[in-house]
């Protein structure tokens, strides 16, 4: 996940010297990796705290994954949007104002529902439950379809996953497919290679790396 918020914000910073983007938007981005960086950092924490010990410890580690997950999804549509991304050979998505829609039609949604779980764990976390600190809030066991239905948590949890987890694999298949990829190239310094003489007068070779 760093690996991928590192590069997602390479390629804004591309659209934005290339003029895709405004500096505004730029710094903006900016400050949503640092957030997104910050919060991949701390989900390591699952790793760490066992959760039948430290259930509250081992929680805040989904919890930054989860803002972490909200972040990418608002950087990714605020630079869909600013760059008037479309694709041609989807009929669908062929004016950049159909992909703002469909954009803004993920997002918001999405919003919503990370703002609920968000809150849900934040709950656990920071042991608000009068009654018994690191459980979770109390609609979490309403069963709004009766007692042979599942209980309102769980709905919110699968529906949080389709939005997280299985969504931006289909987003993230088609924008790979028609998008341009980032092409990073790693070479030595253009320096040719000769004899030389160190400081202390013995001869040595130099390299690309080691310049006479």
């Amino acid at each position: 996940m760093v690996t991928y918020i590192a590069l997602n914000t390479v390629q804004d910073y591309v659209l934005y010297k290339r003029g895709y983007i405004h500096e505004n938007i730029k710094n903006l981005q900016i400050f949503i990796t640092f957030v997104c960086m910050l919060s991949a950092v701390f989900f390591r924490g699952i790793f760490v705290y066992r959760a039948y010990e430290q259930t509250r410890h081992h929680t805040f580690g989904f919890l930054t994954l989860q803002i972490a997950l909200v972040t990418i999804a608002i950087q990714n549509t605020i630079t869909l949007i600013n760059t008037k991304q479309h694709y041609h050979e989807l009929s669908w998505f062929d004016t950049p104002e159909k992909v703002a829609s469909a954009a803004k039609w993920y997002l918001y949604p999405n919003l919503m529902i990370s703002a609920v779980k968000i809150y849900a764990t934040f709950y656990i976390v920071a042991g608000l439950h009068p009654e018994y600190p690191g459980y979770g809030p109390d609609f979490y066991k309403i069963k709004p379809f009766g007692d042979a239905g599942w209980v309102l948590g769980r709905y919110i949890d699968l529906v949080w996953m389709v939005f997280n987890a299985i969504l931006p694999l289909f987003i993230a298949y088609y924008r790979g497919k028609y998008e341009d990829p980032i092409i990073i190239t790693f070479r030595p310094p253009d320096t040719v290679t000769h004899d030389s003489v160190r400081h202390d007068h013995h001869p040595c070779e130099s390299t690309p790396l080691n310049p006479p």
